[in-house]
């Protein structure tokens, strides 16, 4: 019984794993990501308000779009290609969503 079904544990246990780690390194990206982005922003506009630097508002709004389209394309593909090879959505979900919550 036990090596009939281990190949299936087997296969749900690492979904939840990876499901966790993705989660996990995700939530640690964004969270750089946007410390990164608020102080390159804090700096921008304490410059600018100085006189020290010149931006054209319209340039940087339309870079910041593009920038966001591209990471909701990328991340939308990540997601196709992980629950692709996630052998147990359920399983990958569910590591997910712990993955999401744990805090070190």
């Amino acid at each position: 019984m036990i090596d009939e079904s281990s190949p299936a544990l087997f296969r749900f246990g690492l979904s939840f794993v990876v499901g966790f780690f993705l989660a996990f390194i995700f939530r640690k990206v964004i969270t750089i990501t946007l410390l990164n982005a608020g102080a390159i922003a804090t700096a921008a506009i304490v410059l600018h308000k100085t006189n020290i630097i010149n931006l054209d508002w319209d340039a940087v709004e339309s870079q910041a779009k593009h920038g966001v389209d591209y990471a909701r394309n990328a991340s939308s593909n990540l997601k196709e290609v992980v629950l692709g090879y996630a052998p147990s959505s359920a399983s990958a979900v569910a590591g997910l969503f712990f993955g999401a919550r744990h805090r070190v």
